[in-house]
């Protein structure tokens, strides 16, 4: 359901939806259901703004025994200037420490900021900031507090040829991770990239370092031919260099950097 307000005062509000989201199982390998009730509603603005308000409310199974999950969350971000855009959130809930022997009821807490900076068509920065805490409710003891801040800035040089230097700040298992790549389409369809990562950290195999160290890196570069037929013939098609270098950037990334979740609670809800 959505409303256009049309009277003058209000022209900077370009859509109202509220709606409904819900949904429930029958989770047999639990032993029991989970439910989800997400009323929210969603507000567009003038300048590619919009404000997002949820709350959420439910159950959840999990071995074998029922847990309260929730959140009460607003989310918002704006294009302030042609060159600024800025955004935000915050969430609170009830939220499940999903340990297979002794599972417990926790309350979390997390918020975000990003930042993004493109003063001309060739520079191009991403910044955020993300905090999320848990506490054991029956204790009230605090499980875990995270601190996550994450950079990405791209400069293209031309049209065939930039390059992106990425770094991850975390603080819950002190590291930080560098990733830096340079990709350039040689001609239509040809893209060459090669990068470079590196991981810094306060610990190796267990083993307590007194300063970040480098414990990890990876080094790689390609060569990539993309083909696609058309009504002249079997020609290369023009493929972008951005486009043609996803798959291989994130490989270099998952290289250098092992795979970890925070994982609260699996109903977050729509995107």
């Amino acid at each position: 359901m959505n409303f256009y307000p049309s009277h003058p005062r209000f022209r900077w509000i370009k859509k109202i939806n509220p709606f409904l989201w819900v949904t429930g199982a029958d989770d047999r390998t639990q032993t029991g259901t989970e439910i989800f009730y997400l009323p929210a509603i969603r507000f567009n603005f003038t300048r590619a703004g919009y404000l997002r308000v949820d709350y959420g409310t439910g159950h959840e199974t999990f071995a074998g025994r029922r847990f309260d999950i929730g959140r009460v969350m607003v989310d918002g971000g704006a294009q302030i200037t042609r060159w600024l855009d800025i955004g935000g959130g915050t969430q609170t809930g009830p939220g499940i420490f999903y340990d297979a022997d002794a599972p417990y009821q926790g309350d979390r807490r997390s918020a975000n900021v990003r930042v993004g900076l493109q003063p001309n068509a060739r520079i191009n920065s991403h910044t955020s900031y993300s905090f999320v805490n848990f506490d054991n409710r029956a204790t009230g003891r605090n499980v875990f507090r995270v601190h996550i801040l994450n950079l990405r800035n791209t400069y293209q040089f031309t049209p065939r040829f930039f390059m992106r230097a990425v770094a991850q700040f975390d603080s819950l298992r002190r590291r930080v991770l560098g990733h830096f790549l340079a990709s350039c389409e040689l001609s239509p369809g040809t893209v060459v990239h090669a990068g470079y990562g590196s991981l810094f950290g306060r610990e190796l195999h267990g083993v307590e370092l007194d300063r970040y160290t480098a414990t990890a890196r990876a080094r790689a570069s390609s060569k990539h031919r993309t083909w696609r037929g058309s009504n002249r013939g079997d020609k290369p098609a023009r493929v972008p260099a951005v486009a043609a270098i996803g798959m291989k950037e994130r490989r270099m990334v998952e290289r250098a950097q092992s795979g970890h979740m925070y994982l609260l609670h699996r109903h977050a809800g729509p995107g």
